[in-house]
């Protein structure tokens, strides 16, 4: 299929204040005022507002979501006490901006008339019995506490308020068996899953969808629906088991130097992506973190047998790792005498002795946590949210799953090997509605009206 001449507005900035944009600027309107915000076409479009979803929901992962197909229906549910700007401004949400804050003590105000979506006033009690699995989890608050009905006291584990505008720390309360937890916010979408359909075909139908692939978001503008390009949300790592015990044998290096880190991630990444750019939450001071998810023994599980070609592992549902995979494929065959790039993956994993090849294998999601969570594999590619409002709080989501990352504490520093930032794009199709986003690459459908580009 032949797809017109890319034309992406430029709406992803990151918390650090850096532009990006995918594509040619068109002449933006001199009304614009809201560089996060994104009306549907003029006139006639899409004939219902529905928001296409391209994998599986479950709401065991309510309010922030692990698949794009969560997170971008979890968004039109649940609000969080402050919101996130793409620009990285904070404003008010659920609560009222800016919150009385004294060192890591913060007294929120929740907004007059706030309710649950069956008419039930929100409270304070409401929202600290809704985070307790969040908090549980380490989402960046140590605790949280009731003043009275309209006034509860947070207290962070670090300062610095993006934490409450995180999705982690959205609001809900938990329903019945089977049932989705009840949110804030009633959608003003349908939505509608087309796991199976190609993403072009799924347009016409479309009110609104986010998609990974920039040709899509192209063919989507020559049908004169609007387009942008998100964010950079997500940084793609290697891990490798193989990395951690060399690393903690002495016989390998542990962090890349930059040069080699620079020559593997433009090798391997897309179009659509970005080499990881510095500043990354790993390299922080995670020592006031308290305790962190390790491997029980705090070793590694001893090597398997090798058994056929080593395996790069990668989830088969995500086109961006399993491209990934394939250039770090093709990267391994590849004589290191003559690529600084083959030698720079060589130098990230130790190939195990007597290996004649590396395979790239995708398989689904639950397989790939069962296999890193347990060390079993050469390498794994992941994605892993960026940015994050908390370095403790991303460290701990990431030893949950890799827990043998920190054997013998090993600093994460070292054992992680970072590859691309990616992004994805939205599509609005409807003229009644359009998108805002955040930082977080959060997207939320709202009205149409004065203020949108």
């Amino acid at each position: 299929m032949r797809t017109s001449s890319l034309m992406i507005v430029c709406g992803a900035v990151a918390v650090a204040g850096l532009a990006a944009c995918a594509g040619g600027l068109p002449e933006v309107p001199a009304t614009v005022v809201d560089p996060c915000r994104l009306a549907g076409p003029a006139g006639a479009g899409s004939d219902s507002a529905v928001v296409v979803l391209f994998g599986p929901v479950s709401n065991v992962y309510a309010p922030a979501g692990h698949n794009d197909a969560e997170r971008l229906e979890f968004a039109q549910r649940y609000e969080t006490l402050l919101r996130m700007d793409c620009d990285g401004h904070l404003r008010a949400g659920l609560a009222e901006y800016p919150p009385v804050c004294e060192g890591r003590r913060c007294v929120l105000t929740l907004r007059a008339g706030a309710s649950f979506t069956d008419g039930t006033p929100l409270t304070a009690d409401d929202v600290v019995q809704g985070w307790r699995d969040a908090i549980a989890l380490g989402a960046g608050v140590d605790s949280a506490q009731a003043i009275d009905d309209r006034h509860m006291a947070a207290y962070l584990e670090r300062p610095g308020l993006a934490v409450l505008a995180a999705p982690s720390l959205a609001v809900m309360q938990r329903m019945g068996p089977g049932q989705p937890p009840m949110g804030t916010v009633a959608p003003i979408v349908t939505f509608a899953t087309r796991a199976d359909m190609d993403p072009r075909d799924a347009l016409r139908g479309a009110g609104v969808m986010t998609v990974g692939d920039s040709s899509v978001a192209a063919y989507a503008s020559s049908l004169g629906m609007k387009t942008a390009a998100l964010p950079f949300d997500r940084t793609y790592l290697l891990l490798s088991p193989a990395r951690v015990r060399s690393i903690l044998s002495s016989s390998h290096p542990g962090a890349l130097a930059p040069v080699t880190q620079r020559d593997l991630a433009f090798s391997v990444r897309a179009a659509v992506t970005r080499a990881t750019e510095s500043g990354a939450w790993w390299v922080s001071d995670l020592n006031g973190c308290g305790p962190l998810p390790a491997w029980p023994s705090w070793r590694l599980p001893a090597a398997p047998a090798r058994t056929g070609a080593p395996s790069v592992y990668y989830d088969e549902r995500d086109a961006t790792a399993r491209d990934l995979a394939e250039r770090i494929v093709a990267l391994a065959a590849m004589d290191t005498t003559r690529s600084a790039a083959a030698a720079g993956l060589a130098r990230s994993v130790p190939m195990p002795a007597g290996a004649q090849a590396v395979v790239a294998k995708g398989v689904d999601g639950e397989e790939l946590t069962r296999r890193m969570q347990h060390g079993d594999g050469f390498v794994f590619i992941t994605a892993i949210p960026s940015p994050v409002p908390d370095p403790c709080g991303a460290a701990r989501a990431l030893l949950r799953v890799a827990p043998w990352l920190v054997a013998s504490d090993a600093p994460i520093a070292q054992t992680v090997v970072p590859l691309v930032d990616a992004r994805r794009f939205v599509v609005v199709g409807h003229p009644a509605i359009a998108v805002e986003w955040d930082v977080f690459g959060t997207v939320r459908v709202v009205p149409a009206g004065a203020g949108a580009r």
